[in-house]
Formats: C-alpha cells, sequence, structure tokens
C-alpha cells in the first residue's frame, strides 16, 4: 500500500525521466515542474525574479553538464514558460564553458547579475591576475545580451609603454562596456611619501570579425551577424577628445558605430556617424575637407599607417581616401585610390564602408596579436571649429596609445 510519502517520491522520479525524454522547450511550457527541476543535478542555479519587466516572476537556469552547459531565460507568460538560450554570439571573452564556475547569480532592475571566475587577460591583455568577475545581462528582443564585465585585477604590464611591470600594479578596478566595447580602468598610486592619487584611463576595444568578402555598397546586410559593434559616444568623463568638447551637444552632435571585418587580403570597416550638420567643401589645393573619420593601424615594431576617409557630399564630390602616415613618418597627403568606398547620406549623419588593401597597412598586421586600431571622427559644423572624438589617446610617437584589435 502506497503512503502519501511514497507517493510523492514516485511523482518526482517521473517528472525527472520526463525532463530527459522530452524536449527541453516541452518541459519548461509546464510551470509545474519546478520542484521536479531542484532535483536534477543536471541544474546548479536556479534563481527567479522580473527580468523582462512585466512583474511576472521568471527563471534564470545555469547547467554545469557538459552537453548542456550555459545559461537558460525562462520568460514566464500565462499558460507556462518561454525557453530562450543564451547564445556567446563569437564573443571571445565568454563562452558557456564558463558558466560551470558560477557562484552567485541575482535579478535585480530587470538585469541578471552573476559572479563567476574567468580570466580577464581575455578583455584586457595586460591583466596578471583578477579576481571574481561580475557579469551584467539583459533580456531584450527575445534574446539575453551581456552588457558589461567588472573585476579588480593586478596589471602585469604598463598600459603607455607595454613593458613588464615587476611586481604587477595592484589594486586595479577594470570596467568593460560589451554594449559600447569601451575599456575604463581606475587605480590608486602612490609615490613615495605622498598621499594616493587617482589614475584612469578609456579606450575602446576592436573585435574584427572574418570574412570570406564584403559587398562595399554602404548597406549594413553583411554587418548583421555582429551583434557588438564599437559605440564611439560623447562620454565627458575621461573619454579621449583632442579638443572641440566645449562646444558638443551630446551624441548625436557627434558618434559613431563602428564594425570591423577582415580576411587575408582587406580590412573592412563600416561607420555609421551621428553628425546633425555635415559639412563639405574643396580646399584652396581643391582637396577634398570636412567632416571625416581618421583611421590609425600599428604594430609592436612602431610602424603606422594613418588613412583619412571622407564621405563626399553625395552629388557632386565622390568619397576619397588619404594617406597621411607610413611606416614611422608622416608623409604628404596622398590619395589613395585602391581603397574602394562606399557612402551614404543618413538623417542623423552618414555611412562610410571602406575595403582596404593589406598593403597599405603595418607590417604582419592582419590577424597579428599585437595589433592596435583606433577610429578618430572628425566634424566641423557651420562654425568652422573642428571637434574631434577618438577611440584612444592617440599619441603619434606611442604604438600603445592606440586601442588593440581582436581577430576574431
Amino acid at each position: 500500500m502506497f503512503t502519501r510519502k511514497k507517493l510523492k517520491k514516485i511523482i518526482i522520479f517521473i517528472f525527472i525521466i520526463v525532463f530527459f525524454t522530452l524536449s527541453e522547450d516541452n518541459l519548461i511550457s509546464q510551470s509545474s515542474i519546478w520542484e521536479p527541476l531542484k532535483k536534477i543535478k543536471d541544474i546548479s542555479i536556479i534563481v527567479g525574479g522580473d527580468v523582462n519587466g512585466d512583474d511576472l516572476d521568471d527563471r534564470v537556469l545555469l547547467f554545469k553538464k557538459s552537453t548542456n552547459q550555459g545559461m537558460r531565460l525562462l520568460i514566464a507568460e500565462k499558460k507556462g514558460f518561454r525557453t530562450i538560450k543564451y547564445e556567446d554570439l563569437d564573443l571571445d571573452f565568454i563562452k558557456d564553458s564558463d558558466f560551470i564556475t558560477a557562484e552567485k547569480i541575482n535579478i535585480e532592475n530587470n538585469k541578471i547579475k552573476l559572479r563567476l571566475s574567468m580570466d580577464m587577460k581575455r578583455v584586457f591583455p595586460f591583466v596578471e591576475s583578477n579576481e571574481d568577475v561580475m557579469l551584467t545581462f539583459f533580456y531584450k528582443g527575445n534574446k539575453i545580451y551581456l552588457e558589461d564585465m567588472v573585476a579588480n585585477v593586478s596589471l602585469g604590464y604598463d598600459s603607455h609603454s607595454g613593458k613588464k611591470l615587476d611586481p604587477p600594479l595592484k589594486g586595479v578596478h577594470l570596467w568593460f562596456n560589451v554594449l559600447t566595447s569601451r575599456l575604463y580602468w581606475k587605480t590608486w598610486l602612490k609615490k613615495g611619501k605622498r598621499s594616493k592619487s587617482c589614475y584612469s584611463q578609456f579606450y575602446y576595444r576592436f573585435f574584427a570579425k572574418k570574412f570570406k568578402e564584403i559587398k562595399v555598397d554602404g548597406d549594413k546586410k553583411d554587418w548583421l551577424i555582429i551583434a557588438y559593434p564599437v559605440h564611439l559616444g560623447n562620454f565627458p568623463e575621461g573619454n579621449p577628445i583632442q579638443y572641440g568638447f566645449e562646444s558638443w551637444k551630446g551624441d548625436f552632435d557627434l558618434s559613431a558605430n563602428i564594425y570591423t571585418g577582415y580576411n587575408d587580403k582587406y580590412f573592412f570597416i563600416y561607420s555609421h556617424v551621428s553628425d546633425d550638420v555635415f559639412k563639405q567643401y574643396l580646399s584652396d589645393k581643391e582637396e577634398l575637407e570636412g567632416d571625416h573619420i581618421e583611421l590609425w593601424f600599428a604594430n609592436s615594431a612602431k610602424e603606422k599607417t594613418r588613412i583619412d576617409i571622407y564621405p563626399g557630399n553625395f552629388t557632386t564630390e565622390k568619397a576619397a581616401a588619404y594617406l597621411l602616415y607610413k611606416g614611422k613618418k608622416s608623409v604628404q597627403k596622398k590619395k589613395i585610390d585602391k581603397i574602394v568606398l562606399a557612402t551614404k547620406k543618413m538623417q542623423d549623419g552618414y555611412i562610410i564602408e571602406a575595403k582596404i588593401p593589406v598593403s597599405y597597412l603595418p607590417f604582419n598586421y592582419i590577424g597579428n596579436i599585437n595589433s592596435f586600431f583606433t577610429v578618430t571622427l572628425s566634424d566641423i559644423d557651420d562654425s568652422g571649429q573642428e571637434k574631434k572624438l577618438s577611440s584612444s589617446s592617440l599619441n603619434e610617437s606611442d604604438y600603445f596609445s592606440l586601442a588593440k584589435i581582436k581577430w576574431e
């Protein structure tokens, strides 16, 4: 004769069998599975909370088994739950296997906060060691996105010169905004008997996607597979701005979303620049001047290339690319006809898409772990005052002032 206690155990056992025989989507559509789920060893963490702002109790599940690693989000609906798996979107700094080390997870203000162990050197190559990393995720458009990563680290190399630090610099706070690719670190320095002083630095980290080919036509369709472009924005606190900041109104005045790609023969770039007042004109030398972007490339041998790209005026003047720096010195401004360009005038600014032969880049640049890259936006406006916004500090005599580029 079955007692109530035995019957309960049998029911739980049946639910466990069903979990492994039915598809995950069908299983999670049943809201009554939560108690049995807690008994399954494959799930390491289950946390509840509102992720999408509808005041219903959603669930976050972390799986640790090798065949089922990663994070699942269960969005609560009237008749059950809808399953969404976190996709790493080819990011090199967070993979499904990293979730095995997760120690703590919370849902706060509709965002998922997760603490785990991982090597921050994936994000910033100068890191010697680091404490646990706090990750923030959010839900949008039926997908889970990684928003930022924060950790306390020790730096093994000087971020300016690239020289090894002995001993490593401890107590550095590192923050990486994945959505914008903006990297920030802050540390307290003490020199001799002087009190501590705060030192911080910003730059943007570029991720280049490998393509077989890109049709250079100013259309974004080829770039849609890149979920996290660099957003070069108007952040006044420590952002590497050369000059003109005092007259800026905000991101709509000057900012850009920048995508980069490559193959063995070419470097590709797609840039959507927000610019509220677009201006182009011919100089006294009949060269195109006005709003444009500057591209800086460098290698660890201190070789650099600077290429300026002008979008033209979209009517009488075509887009043009010019070489201004090559090797280890400036060169006379020279038009480059072999760079394939496409531009479009947009309501909020303009688009530049370019295909640059590797012969114009520093030696052994494509695919090298010690490649550096910076984009600078130049804005003229009606006043004639040039304003510049750069993705790094951009010191021409120091190649480490350029941001790192990661070849995916």
